[in-house]
Order: C-alpha cells, then structure tokens, then sequence
C-alpha cells in the first residue's frame, strides 16, 4: 500500500507536515492510472480524478477547508490553513451518467409512442448461389414482394400495397451486406422491422421468406439456406442518451432521402425538417385504432423546440443508387444523402425523438433501407 500526498500548495505541505502526517509520495499532481487497488491519495482533486481514484480501488482522503470567499484563488499559509479549519475527510466518490432533466410534455411523447408496436426480424441465413445485384436493398425488396404477393396476399397488400393517406408503410427492409467473396455456406445475416399494424403479419413474412430462400434472389435468382428468424419485440428508450452537453452528430447511415418544396434536399436538413418529417412518419405508422395520431399541440411543441437548433457542421454529400424496375423494365434514378451532420443546443426531448427514428428510418424509400440514421452523443466525434 502506497500513500500519496497530492498538492502543489506550499501551505498545504506544511499543514501536513505540522500534523506529522505519514506519506510515501508527495506530488504536485497525480494521474489516477499511478494508484494502485489499497492505495490512499490525499488531496484536494478535482471531483472526476478523485472518483477515477476511488475506482482503481483506491481510498481518497479530501483535505478539507472551509474558505471564505476573499481567499479564493490566494496561496494560504499555515496559520491560515489552521484558521480555515483545514481537516482530513474520507470521499468513497463514484461517477454516473447523467442526463439532461425532461420537461413535463416529454409524457405526451412517452405515451404516444407506447402506442406504436415495433417487432425486429433477425434473419439468419448461409449462402448457396448468392450473387450480389447492384442494389441490394431493391433486389430483396422486390424478391420479397413478389413472394408475398404469390403466396400471403393479404400481408402483401398491408406491407407492399398501396401507402395510407401519410404515405407510411409499415416496416422497413434492412438487407445484408455481401459481395462475390461470400463462400458457400458463409453465414450473413439481415432484418426486417415490422412496425403498427405490420407487426400482425410477421408469421406470413417469416412463411415467405423460407418460400424465397428457395426460389432465389437477385442475378441468377441466387438461392440460400433459411436458419433461423428471431422475433424481437422492440421497447423504444425512454430517456436521451447521456451526455455532457445538448450537442449531438447525427449520422445517415445509408442514402436518406427527404424532399423539401417538392425537390430532393441535397444539403443538411434543419432539425425542423427533421422533425416534421419524423412526426409524419409516426402518424402514418400508428395503428388504425389510434384514432387522434400525434396530437396537434404536441406537433406544435415539437416543432416550437426543433427551430431554434442550429446545424453546426456537415459532410453529408448525395450517393447515387440506381436501382432497376422489372414493373417498368428500365433502370431508375435512386439515391440519398449519406454522411454526418452536427446539431447545436438540441432539447433532450428531441434527442428523445431522433433515437426513435433510428429504428423508424426517415425519409422516402425507407423499405428499401433508405433512412438509417444513427444518434451519436459524442459531439467531438469527427464527422
């Protein structure tokens, strides 16, 4: 067991030594990873290096003084150390997360989302034949729909058919990811996320994709092995990520595409935007039972709190991702902008929406995979 005496404060020193105060170290300053479990530092650190201290295992011992406000920043004497009743006091200090405090309307948000049933797909799955198209969200898309069309008409016409007066369907596609490296018999693996009333259907989608595991998808209708599909019931969080400022990067993952004024947005989107669009697509998910959708006033608060926030910074730049229509047999402009996007000053409530839509998606085209965003509560995080 080492002791170490921590202070660059000449008066500090002589305290000690007046108290024939037992130390083996003394420094000016002192990095935590130097402790060792059964150590004691004595000190006055900084709240976040005592309590790195205390999880090395070591014990922290605080000197204490109850300094009047004239001596603030002044280097005190031994006698005034004695005055300012300089004492040695045990801290057993831990560090937690914190998160920015909720406003009271984040309820209404809490129970309108309560009322959105999100179920995960995870597909398991090996190769046999597989050769990857040149848009791989479109060829499973399509290879799907055709499969649920033959053979489960009726979760066809709720997951593929024509899209409710908000223009949302009820899930989203999230292909996997090969090349012509697969093997045969390498794993990969993909998901769907079935979402309000497209969570009823998921034994018919789990049926048609055995049916197309046989049949066979993209060039050459490559074929593969169906292991296993697990049904995971998805809870939406229910407080912001924690994190030391309102600052957040948000990351589009794959091509994300939003319109604003009827044209294609090629820029970085206002969180107003964001928002706008993120409450459509909520209203058009909730189930056809939920009667009253997203409350208006509840809108007006959302969108009251998302325009003041401003975009800092931004590498979003637009990806190209043509895809071909058998309905049309021609291939079809497709793409989204991808990237990173900083955002200032954002309300905990709305960090609260925006980790709700990574598992939503944004944008248009989201059954294809289009949309994914990720929150990241590191603002530093290089874009």
């Amino acid at each position: 067991m080492t002791t170490w005496f921590v202070s660059s404060h000449p008066g500090a020193l002589a305290w000690a030594q007046s108290k024939t105060l037992s130390f083996d170290h003394h420094c000016a300053h002192i990095d935590p990873q130097q402790v060792q479990d059964g150590d004691v530092v004595i000190g006055s650190l900084p709240v976040n290096l005592a309590a790195a201290v205390c999880q090395r295992g070591a014990q922290y011992v605080n000197l204490s003084v109850n300094l009047p406000a004239q001596l603030r920043g002044q280097e005190l004497s031994l006698a005034q150390m004695q005055d300012c009743d300089a004492k040695l006091e045990a801290y057993d200090i831990r560090a937690r997360p914190w998160t920015w405090p909720l406003p009271a309307r984040t309820g209404d948000s809490l129970a309108l989302m309560a009322r959105l049933p999100l179920l995960q797909l995870q597909v398991q799955a090996r190769n046999l034949s597989l050769q990857p198209p040149q848009n791989m969200g479109s060829a499973w898309h399509g290879a799907l729909g055709k499969v649920l069309h033959d053979t489960q008409p009726q979760a066809y016409c709720a997951l593929y058919g024509s899209a409710n007066a908000a223009g949302a369907r009820p899930y989203v596609l999230r292909p996997p990811c090969y090349d012509e490296s697969l093997a045969v018999d390498a794993p990969f693996a993909f998901s769907l996320l079935l979402m309000g009333d497209g969570v009823h259907h998921a034994q018919a989608v789990c049926d048609a994709l055995g049916v197309l595991s046989v049949q066979g998808v993209g060039p050459g209708r490559g074929r593969f092995v169906l292991d296993t599909v697990i049904r995971h019931p998805i809870s939406l969080p229910l407080s912001p990520l924690p994190i030391a400022t309102q600052d957040i990067t948000l990351q589009l993952c794959t091509p994300t595409l939003l319109k604003q004024d009827n044209q294609h947005l090629k820029q970085a989107p206002s969180m107003l935007l964001l928002l706008k669009r993120i409450l459509g697509r909520v209203q058009g998910l909730l189930p056809a039972h939920a009667a009253e959708g997203v409350p208006a006033d509840l809108q007006r608060h959302l969108l009251q709190l998302a325009a003041p926030v401003v975009c800092e910074a931004s590498t979003l730049s637009w990806h190209n991702t043509p895809r071909y229509s058998a309905r049309q047999k021609s291939w079809m402009p497709f793409g989204g902008l991808c990237g990173g996007v900083r955002y200032l000053q954002v309300p905990p409530e709305l960090q609260l929406w925006l980790q709700w839509a990574q598992w939503l998606h944004i944008g248009n085209k989201t059954t294809f995979g289009h949309g994914e965003i990720r929150v990241c509560p590191d603002p530093d995080l290089p874009l």
